[in-house]
């Protein structure tokens, strides 16, 4: 299912779908999105003209093999009496919509042959563990503003920006095939899933992670022996103290490199 908000950022909507391929690495359909407005959201606005056409591409340009939409014909009644369709009260579909749903058919059906099986390269992955997800936010602390999605997004965000492919994998994933793996509030850290990160550095490729990572076990045990725990060693470094920030507070990094080259990092980055 592809239903976006309007307030939505397109890079959010992008991970959604980078989300799905990433479970089985292969193509995917998207068998419901509206043509128009919703109906269960608090504000059901109407999609402007061409971003029907627009998300459409954009699902596929993420992996999905096509687009298939709800609902055919506008119900009379129940809940769903305003949720937008292919055929709405009318009862004919020359409509704005009409119009734009035929004229992606006829461009689909042309690029049909490019498009249906086309798989997706990507040299810069992403970790998301649904394990790892709950433990974070059902755990008690560091602090109730934690959110382990928000933190994946914002990565994924800024290479969307930069129109990197990225795709989202697992700890226990085969990351051979990648030169950046990147793992935000990687927090829950197997033996195994340990190990598996250690040799994808090990063979050149570049980790990057964040606070509250390698805390704990596949079991929610503290790994101990000081944090980042299991990855101490690979990292270099010991975590003494984390601390939690009030919402009324903020943290800045300041840089002022010496460097050639690199003079347009200076300043203060919040953090």
């Amino acid at each position: 299912d592809n239903y976006p908000s309007n307030l939505d950022k397109p890079s959010d909507v992008a991970f959604r779908h980078s989300v799905v391929r990433g479970l089985k690495k292969q193509p995917f359909l998207i068998m419901e999105q509206t043509p128009n407005q919703q109906n269960w959201q608090d504000y059901n606005a109407l999609k402007r003209p061409g971003v029907m056409r627009l998300l459409s591409y954009q699902g596929i340009a993420q992996g999905s093999d096509g687009v298939m939409f709800f609902q055919i014909r506008q119900s009379r009644g129940a809940c769903e009496k305003y949720h937008a369709a292919i055929i709405p009260h009318v009862g004919n579909e020359n409509t704005r919509i009409g119009r734009e749903l035929m004229e992606l058919g006829n461009e689909l059906n042309s690029l049909s042959d490019i498009i249906i099986g086309s798989n997706i390269e990507s040299k810069v992955a992403i970790i998301m563990d649904w394990d790892n997800w709950w433990a974070v936010e059902y755990s008690s602390g560091p602090s109730v503003d934690l959110k382990y999605l928000e933190q994946i997004q914002k990565y994924y965000g800024i290479l969307h920006g930069l129109n990197t492919p990225v795709d989202i994998v697992q700890p226990d994933s085969d990351l051979s095939e990648y030169k950046i793996v990147i793992a935000p509030i990687l927090y829950m850290v197997s033996e195994k899933n340990k190990k598996n990160i250690e040799s994808f550095v090990r063979d050149g490729g570049t980790f990057i992670t964040t606070f509250f990572s390698g805390i704990v076990d596949e079991n929610d045990l503290v790994i101990l022996g000081g944090y980042p725990g299991a990855f101490r060693d690979l990292l270099g470094i010991w975590v003494e103290e984390t601390d939690a920030l009030y919402p009324d507070m903020q943290n800045y990094i300041k840089v002022n490199t010496k460097i050639k080259g690199f003079e347009n990092l200076d300043g203060s980055y919040k953090c």
